[in-house]
């Protein structure tokens, strides 16, 4: 009895800290290896091959970003990345493969000489009516 009392205080105390410091960065499975990840950086929702310009900025040093599709399945076009110094970047998302709901998608945006401002997608949901984008920052 004294073990699961303790266990269950252990447990709580581990959710109370989690939610007191939700941007804290965790480590997260991407494409078969493991990244640090940040909170979301953004999040949007798309219908059929919808365009959106997503603000990114204050995120200096990312090297990559992970999409996550929420309510469905879904395919993005290539991503294209804005930077502080007006420059930007076009990359391909999944090889332009479906994206499984709930799993992340790693895009390599190469901003550690340069701050990522933007982030231009054009997705679709795949089995469904829309789809939710998540985009978080990989460190």
């Amino acid at each position: 009895m004294r073990k699961v009392l303790v266990l269950a205080a252990l447990v709580l105390a581990a959710l109370a800290s989690a939610a007191a410091f939700p941007a804290m960065a965790q480590a997260v499975h991407v494409s078969g290896d493991h990244y640090s990840i940040t909170t979301p950086m953004a999040t949007q929702h798309f219908g059929q091959w919808d365009d959106h310009s997503l603000m990114v900025s204050n995120n200096p040093g990312l090297n990559a970003i992970a999409l996550q599709p929420v309510g469905a399945d879904a395919r993005c076009r290539d991503v294209t990345a804005s930077f502080d110094d007006g420059t930007s970047d076009s990359m391909p998302v999944n090889g332009g493969m479906t994206m499984r709901e709930g799993n992340l998608y790693r895009v390599h945006v190469d901003g550690a000489a340069r701050e990522l401002d933007a982030i231009g997608l054009t997705c679709e949901a795949e089995n469904g009516d829309a789809v939710t984008i998540r985009v978080f920052g990989i460190g």
